[in-house]
């Protein structure tokens, strides 16, 4: 597997926000301009293509690692303030 496996998975990018947009609209979309998790699912269910069927599972795929991701980092930020915190009270009980 190459180290660019993404973009080869990726045959037609964009086709997934096209068939959306086309299907549902606007609706289909946060104000930041991402795909509602709850349409990709609706989409998955209805698309008739399985290559398209494919690049919708992927697009689900990529979105629940990349909110994994943001846990992940909001976890360690609230764990290293309140480790930081801990280090001052110590320093100035000294």
């Amino acid at each position: 597997m190459s180290e660019f496996w993404i973009q080869e998975a990726i045959e037609h990018p964009g086709r997934v926000r096209r068939y959306m947009r086309r299907k549902y609209g606007d609706e289909a979309f946060k104000k930041d301009g991402t795909l509602k998790k709850t349409y990709l699912r609706k989409a998955l269910k209805e698309a008739k293509d399985p290559s398209l069927k494919q690049a919708i599972r992927l697009a689900l795929w990529l979105k629940d690692k990349a909110e994994e991701r943001s846990e992940k980092k909001s976890k360690k930020s609230k764990s290293s303030r309140r480790s930081r915190g801990s280090r001052k009270t110590r320093r100035s009980k000294r």
